[in-house]
């Protein structure tokens, strides 16, 4: 039975990635969810689920309301990510829920003069997140608007 605990592995993590870190309401029982997806995809869909170019997700329609059976439709990952990003629903920034810094934490760093290890260390995160910050890699829906003004000073 190694192959259903695998299965059952991927819906408790669904489910949890769902509630904890999306805050979003997973309405689907284990024999729900293992259901919709043989509809979907046939008896071969564990293989052919997954969230990398060419895989199956489970997407909200518009990414709004809850994991339900009535709110769903199976679409491929990449699909997945433009419709994400056109309904402005990415988990960026401090909507992301594994987040450690706030809108305000990253303005700060981005406009400090202080040294990237004291602010890795001030914040709880890396030197390279520190880097990236101030670079605009990373936050850039954040520090794009003061890119400008940090440039004049």
């Amino acid at each position: 039975m190694p192959y259903k605990d695998k299965i059952f592995d991927a819906f408790r993590r669904q489910r949890r990635d769902a509630i904890r870190l999306k805050r979003i309401e997973f309405l689907f029982t284990f024999e729900e969810w293992v259901n919709w997806w043989e509809d979907h995809l046939g008896s071969q869909w564990f293989k052919r689920r997954g969230q990398k170019r060419g895989q199956y997700v489970m997407a909200r329609f518009g990414d709004k309301g809850p994991y339900a059976s009535w709110n769903v439709e199976c679409k491929l990952a990449e699909d997945n990510c433009s419709d994400r990003a056109k309904n402005g629903s990415s988990a960026k920034g401090s909507v992301h829920g594994r987040t450690k810094l706030t809108d305000q934490d990253v303005i700060s760093i981005f406009i400090s003069d202080d040294p990237q290890t004291l602010l890795a260390a001030r914040y709880g995160v890396s030197v390279s997140a520190i880097h990236r910050i101030r670079r605009g890699r990373y936050w850039s829906h954040i520090t794009g608007p003061l890119s400008i003004s940090v440039a004049r000073r």
